[in-house]
């Protein structure tokens, strides 16, 4: 799934779709601010967008900055 949703946020709907989520954040930020909206809303936006965000690059970058063994600890 992790390589599937890499390969397609680098396509124009992938950045249509991050573009989508991204306004939708802003629009539920405006509407639990200035409107009478739950901010349950702008939390549910901001879950989604960051669950997205995680799949499709957030654990790419997790797993290339991972800490490794010096040539001594491993070889103990």
């Amino acid at each position: 799934m992790e390589r599937t949703a890499q390969r397609w946020m680098g396509t124009r709907v992938g950045a249509l779709v991050t573009l989508a989520l991204m306004l939708g954040v802003a629009v539920a930020f405006v509407g639990s601010t200035k409107g009478n909206w739950n901010p349950l809303v702008l939390v549910a936006a901001l879950v989604v967008y960051l669950a997205v965000f995680w799949v499709a690059i957030g654990r790419r970058i997790w797993r290339s900055m991972g800490w490794k063994p010096e040539r001594s600890e491993r070889d103990s």
